[in-house]
């Protein structure tokens, strides 16, 4: 007896350890195949150092939904949709929208959405399978790496599904033909992805986005609180301080321009109007930035929030993470010259093949008028404002509303050119002609001018970017063109930086004597182009120095975006960027460097690497954790590279964005064998363009101007004299036989192209350039000056000194009371009497930043990331459970894509809007 009952506890025994083997394996495996939610690791792992690299290409499990919980999300979704339907309506019978006739802050940051309803239809396509993500992933109780795969499950095949996606105008076929020009919505550059580049698609992305819940809702802080307020950031991290750069005020206002060209978000927008956010929430898609009791500019005003509505995604119509929209064609083609559909493409034409003009009081061609004077912001009796190509954005400013103009003179006399050279073309034939003609101008400046600047040699010859000197480039099919989601939202902000708040005005009789006006008095009034002051303008854009690039911004970009006459105090555009970038679901800082140089970032103390070390603690004055760090905010904090204006973060995504402009548009300028190339002869015309000739010609009565119109230069044999050189540069144009015969030319590039990238023979070793990824150069001691140095250099890296803000009335801040926005010994924030200094220290000072004509501090990192080809395709087409993906990350990246944690929290729900 005794016997049988030790023989049955044997057996429970053995049964109960083979339970807990199971037990043991199941985990293991789920901690494998669906992230670290639910592993049971401590706070600390991280999770790229611990892939297994041999086990890399080991299936991954797929997730997989029954029928019966696909529908019951398909029903909630419709629910979501009436009940949303049901808000909006409300909404508007009570009158809480902002009126966009009636003008103000909150609805001038509307109008490029405004008026285009074709938006919400996009918008309800794709809210609609956002809710059915959110049902499933809250119902699975799945971490946000399983959320991440969602799209990549038995979903995306159901019936139901298919049904509704067949719907979607992005998955309408996209008629293409065969031409030298390109569409005007950018469609068909690519032969066989059709909707690379095109307007109203979905924006590439360099690492998967981060949202709290995995589908939309913005991103938490590490420990799963809440981000520390934009606005207290704009404040403490990004005041105003003004310091003079070695370049000039145009490379601005040029890169602005160029901007509008390439990027824009739509945000959300009711049928009557705009959403109202403030003082409260009325609708899901608000997110707005609170103003604190004790805010010192703000407060005074009355003023309790900042009207902030979120970004539209892009309708791919699948399931998982939400993807942005750009609403515009990505390719630099001159699309805020000539607009991104046909509609607005004849809606700006005159005939014989110019663009339609007006007229300012002395008779000289300037904009047209605007055709839309009820809701654009600026106009007033008999000083109507303007339309162009980017007809939403044309008159932010007077500068830019300049650029605009002169593009549009520039276009007007290039086509009467070619009509006398060609007197057989239509007035068609010569539009185009000139269209592609100014892109291709558009191009050389942005590459052969502009971006030396902005990124310095070293960064133009690792993405190859320099324009050459004689030959062709290739077009190459596989790269995707796309804007970058990092791109658009966090790194080509950086000219926010460089903004000065008073804009010189110089005659050109007396160039001594100077005026100037400021900018917050001046946003959207049309009265300088009507009164004729394009020239003064220009002359000052060209002629005084642009601010440094550094974390300060202007105040009138601070406290006064936007800010409508005869009122005092607009919207904060720096702590709109941080709340962007979260709304896009924009992962932190450190990320992207180990994106970007594999560098593994765990403390804040790591960061003084990358920028002064006070700085870095104003950082950990307002962050919980170092992987919290806005991209933005830590990208503009970064310390120029060497040659360069901007820090090495920004210059990775800025120069991986140019490569992908230049390498995957079809109709890049130096390309060779495209319908559209350009013949040797006519492309070494091309490459004599400069900005300043253009301004030269275009200009009222431009006689001199420098060369170099983006670099500050008082050496008077660089002067261009400005004749009339325009036959001279175009005669190459003439219609020669190639051009006029429109034969058909065979893309031979098209039929290789890569799609399966483990066959590529492209190794690592290209990489290993000692010149430009050694990381030994940037930590040597050498290089840098000894940080307890006292510094004496001239002006331009010295003389920090804060103190009060007059606009803002903050002075020290060092930390305000735990309530999720800051640290414990936040106390300061309230300041206003200028008592104590922002700080007292040169923000260059005091850190591993080289001296004037000393060794380089900063070569290239090991940007061990860029590919020049192929590239991963947009974040929705890419398999990232698929084994084969993770092989391609490491040919060709060497490097994994890593998970993050999901937050233990309940995501921020206003409206239960699940």
């Amino acid at each position: 007896m005794l016997l049988s009952y030790g023989c049955l506890f044997s057996g429970l025994v053995l049964v109960l350890v083979r339970i807990l083997l199971f037990l043991q394996l199941l985990r293991a495996h789920r901690n494998f195949g669906y992230g670290l939610a639910d592993s049971g690791l401590d706070q600390t792992f991280n999770s790229e150092e611990n892939i297994d690299t041999n086990n890399v290409n080991e299936k991954c499990p797929q997730l997989s939904f029954s029928d019966n919980d696909i529908e019951v999300a398909l029903n909630r979704a419709q629910q979501m949709r009436d009940k949303l339907k049901h808000i909006e309506s409300d909404i508007q019978t009570k009158g809480l929208f902002i009126d966009t006739t009636k003008i103000s802050a909150a609805a001038r940051h509307l109008i490029p959405s405004q008026n285009k309803l074709y938006l919400r239809e996009l918008h309800e396509n794709q809210r609609f399978f956002e809710d059915v993500s959110r049902h499933l992933i809250q119902n699975r109780s799945l971490s946000r790496e399983e959320a991440l795969s969602l799209k990549d499950s038995n979903v995306e095949s159901h019936k139901l599904i298919r049904r509704k996606r067949q719907t979607c105008r992005s998955q309408q076929p996209v008629p293409c033909v065969k031409s030298r020009f390109r569409t005007a919505d950018g469609s068909c550059n690519n032969a066989r992805n059709t909707r690379w580049g095109k307007s109203f698609e979905c924006v590439a992305r360099l690492l998967d986005p981060e949202y709290a819940d995995g589908v939309s809702v913005p991103r938490v802080a590490r420990s799963g609180r809440p981000l520390p307020n934009p606005r207290i950031l704009s404040v403490t991290i990004h005041p105003q301080e003004d310091f003079s750069a070695n370049f000039t005020h145009m490379l601005m206002q040029f890169g602005q321009f160029l901007d509008h060209d390439i990027s824009l978000s739509p945000v959300t927008q009711l049928r009557s109007g705009g959403i109202q956010c403030c003082p409260r929430p009325t609708h899901p898609d608000c997110f707005e930035i609170p103003i604190l009791p004790n805010d010192g500019f703000f407060n005074r005003m009355g003023k309790r929030c900042i009207n902030f509505v979120r970004s539209i995604p892009c309708e791919s119509c699948r399931t998982g993470a939400r993807l942005q929209m750009n609403e515009l064609s990505a390719f630099i083609d001159a699309s805020n010259v000539y607009g991104n559909s046909l509609n607005e493409s004849f809606a700006l034409r005159d005939k014989d093949g110019l663009l339609a003009v007006g007229l300012d009081r002395k008779g000289r061609h300037i904009l047209p008028e605007s055709n839309n004077i009820a809701n654009d912001q600026c106009s007033r009796p008999n000083k109507v404002c303007f339309r162009a190509g980017d007809n939403s954005r044309v008159n932010q400013h007077p500068a830019l509303t300049t650029l605009h103009t002169l593009w549009m003179r520039q276009h007007n006399r290039v086509a009467s050119a070619l009509k006398q050279l060609n007197p057989s073309w239509d007035a068609e034939r010569v539009f185009q002609e000139t269209r592609r003609i100014i892109g291709a101008q558009m191009q050389m400046i942005a590459y052969n001018e502009f971006l030396p600047v902005v990124l310095g040699p070293k960064v133009m010859q690792f993405y190859k970017l320099n324009i050459l000197g004689t030959g062709f480039t290739k077009y190459d099919p596989a790269v995707n063109p796309s804007i970058l989601s990092e791109f658009s939202t966090a790194a080509f902000r950086f000219g926010h930086s460089i903004v000065n708040g008073r804009f010189s005005l110089i005659s050109s009789s007396t160039p001594s004597q100077k005026s100037s006006y400021n900018l917050r008095d001046n946003f959207f009034t049309p009265t300088r182009m009507h009164n004729g002051q394009m020239d003064f303008i220009l002359r000052g854009l060209v002629g005084r120095n642009a601010q440094r690039f550094d974390p300060f911004c202007h105040g009138d970009l601070r406290n006064h975006l936007y800010q409508p006459r005869g009122q005092v105090s607009g919207s904060d555009l720096p702590a709109m960027n941080i709340q962007r970038g979260r709304d896009h679901g924009i992962p932190g800082y450190v990320h992207y460097l180990r994106f970007c140089f594999n560098e593994q970032i765990t403390s804040f103390e790591q960061l003084d690497q990358y920028m002064p070390s006070s700085q870095r603690q104003r950082f950990q004055q307002n962050y919980q954790h170092v992987e919290d760090i806005d991209l933005f905010s830590g990208g503009i904090s970064e310390l120029p590279m060497n040659g360069a204006i901007v820090g090495p973060t920004f210059a990775c995504i800025i120069g991986t964005q140019f490569n992908h402009l230049k390498s995957g548009d079809r109709f890049y300028f130096e390309h060779e064998g495209q319908d559209g190339s350009f013949t040797s002869g006519q492309l070494q015309a091309l490459r004599k363009t400069l900005f300043s000739r253009i301004i030269c010609i275009n200009g009222d009565n431009f006689k001199e101007i420098h060369s170099k119109v983006f670099q500050l230069n008082s050496d008077r044999t660089c002067l261009t004299i400005c004749l009339i050189v325009l036959f001279s540069t175009f005669v190459t144009i003439k219609a020669e036989e190639s051009l006029l015969k429109n034969e058909e030319i065979e893309d031979k590039n098209e039929e290789k192209i890569e799609t399966d990238f483990k066959d590529t023979d492209f190794k690592d070793t290209d990489f290993k350039d000692k010149d430009i990824i050694d990381k030994d150069i940037v930590k040597n001691n050498d290089v840098y000056p000894d940080p307890n140095e006292e510094y004496t250099g001239n002006n331009e890296y010295s003389g920090y000194s804060g103190g009060y803000d007059p606009d803002t009335g903050y002075g020290q801040v060092n930390g305000y009371p735990d309530n999720g926005y800051g640290n414990d010994n936040y106390n300061n924030y309230n300041n206003t009497n200028g008592s104590t200094n922002y700080t007292t220290d040169n923000y260059y000072a005091g850190s591993r930043y080289h001296k004037p004509n000393a060794p380089a501090a900063y070569t290239f990192p090991g940007a061990v990331h860029y590919v020049p080809v192929p590239v991963v395709p947009p974040v929705y087409y890419q398999n990232y459970r698929n084994p084969a993906y993770y092989q391609y990350l490491r040919l060709m990246y060497g490097r994994y894509n890593y998970n993050y944690r999901q937050p233990s929290h309940q995501p921020y729900n206003q409206f239960n809007y699940k």
